[in-house]
This record gives C-alpha cells, sequence and structure tokens, in this order.
C-alpha cells in the first residue's frame, strides 16, 4: 500500500514568511506616507512659484492687479481664493496666504506662512517656503 504524501507548507515556514512581510511593511509603509506628503508639498510650492510669478508678469505688463482669478486658475479644493488674497487651509486653519497689496505707496506681494498650524506647512517650510515680500512691479 502506497502513504499518499501531500506537499503542504508547515508551520514554521508559514510564520517565517508573516515575519518578512512584516518587516518589509514596517520599512515600505513609512516611506510611502511620506512620499504622499512630499508630493502634496511639491504641489504646494510649484503654485506658490505659479502664481508670484504670473502676478509679477501680469503687474509688469498692465502695471496693476485688480483680481487673482483674472490672472491664475488654482485648484479650488485646495485653495480659497478672494479679489487679492489666496490662501491655503489645512484642517481648520490658514497655513498659508499669499496677498496683492497694490496701493500709491506699496506694490508688493506678501506671502505669509504659518508653520505651527499643521505638518504640510511644517515640512513647506522645511523646504524653503519662507514668509516675506516680492515686488510687485
Amino acid at each position: 500500500m502506497k502513504k499518499s504524501t501531500l506537499k503542504a507548507f508547515t508551520l514554521l515556514e508559514l510564520i517565517f514568511v508573516i515575519v518578512i512581510i512584516s518587516a518589509l511593511a514596517s520599512i515600505a509603509l513609512p516611506k510611502f506616507f511620506n512620499a504622499k506628503s512630499m508630493a502634496d508639498v511639491a504641489v504646494l510650492k510649484q503654485d506658490i512659484v505659479s502664481t508670484i510669478s504670473s502676478l509679477q508678469s501680469y503687474s509688469l505688463s498692465t502695471g496693476s492687479v485688480d483680481k487673482i482669478s483674472d490672472i491664475i486658475t488654482l485648484n479650488e479644493t485646495l485653495w480659497t481664493v478672494e479679489d487679492k488674497k489666496i490662501s491655503f487651509i489645512d484642517g481648520d486653519n490658514t497655513c498659508l496666504s499669499i496677498e496683492v497689496k497694490n496701493t500709491s505707496f506699496t506694490k508688493e506681494i506678501v506671502l505669509l506662512i504659518n508653520p505651527s498650524v499643521s505638518t504640510l506647512c511644517t515640512k513647506l517650510n522645511e523646504t524653503g517656503i519662507v514668509s516675506r515680500n516680492y515686488p510687485l512691479y
């Protein structure tokens, strides 16, 4: 009489596989979440640079800025757009704002960042985005 031999994994082999998968996941998951947050920071940086450069170019060609929404279109799920001010709100607080000050005495773009509002704003600040004024030509 012939014995049937089933090929299967032993409990020890399954435990080793689970340990290896857990170790890989503990390394990969934090990097994945960090990559997502760094992508968000890159999008915000690009929006800031595009907005400031578009405002300066428009002001240079026309002489003044009346409404930001006439000059640049931003993602309204990320940005709150007013006539001369746009704001990025993370959670319940304003993390970042860009405002056009166009008076007879000053012509400038004011970038204000509050890094203490959220981790996204902190990371944005760590990449070199700081509160400052830009000339409006």
